[in-house]
This record gives C-alpha cells, structure tokens and sequence, in this order.
C-alpha cells in the first residue's frame, strides 16, 4: 500500500519527476537531490549506484521500488492551478512589502545578534524577515495595492489561495533574501526554527537496511528491504545498532533539513521558487547600504544603472552574507 507524501515533494523540470524534500529517499534515506517518478514505482537516487546509471552529468542510478515503497502521487496534484513566477523587479516589489509587514521578531534578532555575531545595523540593511504568525494577513497587505494579480497568470513564489483567500506557505522562522545583479530581491530562504528529525543510516555493512522516520518527533520505521524489523521511539543523536543474519548496521535520529525556500509549488494558485532558482549577491553590509539608498534613487523602474564592480567574485553555497568581496551564492 502506497503512502501519500505530495506535499513532501517538489516538482522538477523534468516531466513527470519529483524531488524528495521533507520526506527521506527510501534509497539513501537523505532529503533533497533524489527524485520520485509519478507512477511512484522509480526512484533516481545521487547517493546509491545500481545497475542502471540515470544521468552522467549529474551522477544518478535508477532503483525500482517494490510495492511496501511504492508512493502514491495523489491525483489532485495535476488539478491544481499553478502560477509563473513575475518578473525581478515585480517579485521585488511584493517581497519588500512582505518585509515591511513581517519584520524580525524579537528572537530572531537576538540570534543574529548573539549566534551570528551581527551588528544591528547590519542586521536591519540585510533585510531580514520573520515568517508571520498570522501569514493571511501579511498576504492581504502585501498585495492590496495590486488587485489585477487577482486574475492574473503570474504569481509570488509561497503565495497562494485556499477558501478563505490568500495565504503565504511556510514555517516558523528567520527569512533570508536573496539579491540579484540588481539588488532586486527576488526569493527568500526560510531557516527554519524548529526542523523535523530525520535518520541517518549506516549501512556499509548492511546494504538492505532501511529506516524512516514514521510519526514525528521520533518514532522510527526500520526494515529490511521492506520488511519492518522494529518500529521504535528514539532518542536524538543515540545510535541504535541492528545485527541480522550476519549484517550489522547503525539507525541515528538526527535533525533534518532547515533550509527551505518560500515556495507554494503543488498549493492552488501557487507558485514556486525556481524557474529560475534564484541566486544571490553578497556584498559587505556598508556597500549594501549604500546600494540600497541609489537604488532607492534610481528612476528606472525596470532596470537599475546601479550595478556593482569587483576584483574578484566568490563563488559559494547558500546566502554568504558575511563575506567580504562581493559574493554570488548559488
């Protein structure tokens, strides 16, 4: 019997793919880079080889599932209206709106201040938001000087619409902007406050070994090659070992993912992250200051005149915003 995890996946821009995201790969047991088939029988795994090689370019290896694995892709999901994201500078204009009514809570500046050892000023011009506790009201703000998006085809990556109107998808935590070429804010990234737990497997001497994370916070599901062995509450961080027939192997709770952009992919009305992924430009915080005040500015309402020059440009792996040079994270 399969297990309907729609919305623990994302769609990919290959037809008919979705990525795992909250829920782990039945194959490697990680979050994120493995892909599902909407039949929910295939898996393309970037961690485990097989026999059959998916892609070269990005290393991947098919795996088909047997029936106790096999995902149900819910058949809503195809009846689900979804948006194209607007264009940078529109995207810029609702995010700073959603700044505005969502500024930084308390607690999260506290953790900027004393866990990122940043200043208040550098704090404020960065832009950081709070996911809001009442995000339907955020979402009514946000959009009330633009009523034509009501009808329209285009759409803000995490908003979208259920019964009662609109709403921003999301969870509790600290949202970081990412800035384009034009200091466009054109995407966030959500640390979340509070991550579900995963599992990490060791099964180097165990290859059929598999767990997964039943019921949150930490009841766990351990098999072999499908069939449940133990289902059992642990702790975080304790191994738990598993000796059968000869294989040893090692099940650890651990915390899971806690990065996720804003995003209402497979919501009505929704609209995701990417197409394009967004990337960011970092730059030193007196820089983004002043950067910030020319743009304000600049009477260009489409492109600004205002970009940046640099020496030398690194490139690195999420938001680097304590980077010196100017930064662009992928």
């Amino acid at each position: 019997m399969g297990v309907n995890i729609m919305g623990d996946l994302r769609r990919t821009k290959l037809k008919g793919w979705y990525e795992y995201m909250r829920q782990t790969c039945p194959i490697c047991h990680h979050t994120g880079g493995c892909m599902v088939n909407e039949k929910g029988d295939t898996v393309v795994c970037i961690r485990v080889e097989s026999e059959k090689l998916f892609s070269t370019k990005f290393q991947s290896w098919l795996h088909r599932l047997d029936k106790s694995q096999t995902i149900s892709i819910s058949n809503s999901e195809s009846k689900v209206k979804m948006r194209t994201k607007l264009e940078p500078y529109m995207l810029d204009y609702f995010f700073r709106r959603l700044h505005e009514a969502a500024p930084l809570n308390e607690a999260h500046f506290k953790h900027m201040q004393n866990e990122r050892k940043m200043s208040n000023e550098e704090i404020v011009v960065r832009g950081y938001s709070s996911f809001p506790e009442k995000p339907w009201n955020v979402a009514k703000f946000v959009l009330e000087k633009v009523p034509q998006l009501e009808k329209g085809k285009f759409g803000i990556p995490g908003f979208y619409k259920n019964k009662y109107g609109w709403n921003i998808a999301g969870s509790n935590g600290i949202m970081i902007p990412y800035r384009n070429e034009f200091n466009e804010v054109v995407g966030y990234q959500i640390r979340v406050d509070d991550p579900l737990n995963d599992v990490a497997i060791n099964k180097d001497n165990y290859p059929t070994l598999q767990a997964r994370v039943r019921k949150q916070p930490n009841l766990v599901q351990i098999m072999d090659d499908g069939e449940i062995l133990y289902e059992k509450e642990l702790k975080l961080g304790e191994p738990f070992i598993i000796e059968r027939e000869g294989f040893t192997g090692e099940v650890k709770l651990v915390k899971g993912q806690r990065y996720f952009w804003l995003s209402s992919t497979n919501k009505n009305e929704g609209t995701g992250a990417g197409n394009p992924t967004p990337i960011h430009i970092a730059i030193p915080s007196k820089e983004l200051a002043e950067w910030e005040k020319q743009k304000s500015l600049d009477k260009n309402e489409t492109e600004y005149s205002t970009l940046r020059k640099a020496d030398s440009v690194w490139i690195t792996e999420g938001a680097c915003e304590t980077c010196s040079p100017i930064s662009l994270a992928a």
